[in-house]
C-alpha cells in the first residue's frame, strides 16, 4: 500500500499495534456476524473491510481497483489514498481483513 501512496506523492503509513489490534478484534467479529451496519453507515470512516481475500497484496489492489463496489463511488481506493492518514493496522481471521487508520 505504502508503494501505491508514494507513487501519487503521499507520505508512507507506519504500522501502528493498536490499530492492528482494534482491527484483529473487528474481524474476529465479523468473522462471527458479517459486516455490522455502523459500517455501512460511514460510522467507521477509518476503517476498510474484505472477506474472501488471503491477508496481503491481493485486498490492496482490489481495494485500489475498486469500482463502486460498496455504493460509494471509490470508498476503498480513496481510504488507501487518505493523505490524512499516517499509522495502518490490519487484522486477519478467518477470511476476514480489516484495516484501521489514523
Amino acid at each position: 500500500m505504502n508503494a501505491l501512496r508514494a507513487s501519487a506523492g503521499l507520505p508512507q503509513l507506519v504500522w501502528d499495534d493498536g490499530l492492528a489490534a482494534s482491527a484483529t478484534a473487528r474481524a474476529a467479529s465479523m468473522s462471527q456476524t458479517g459486516v455490522d451496519q455502523a459500517h455501512y453507515s460511514g460510522a467507521v470512516a477509518n476503517e476498510v473491510v474484505a472477506a474472501g481475500f488471503g491477508a496481503g497484496q491481493d485486498v490492496i489492489s482490489a481495494w485500489f481497483n475498486e469500482t463502486n463496489m460498496t455504493g460509494v463511488p471509490n470508498g476503498h481506493h480513496d481510504w488507501e489514498m487518505n493523505g490524512s492518514f499516517t499509522r495502518v493496522g490490519f487484522g486477519y481471521v478467518n477470511g476476514w481483513i480489516v484495516g484501521h487508520a489514523e
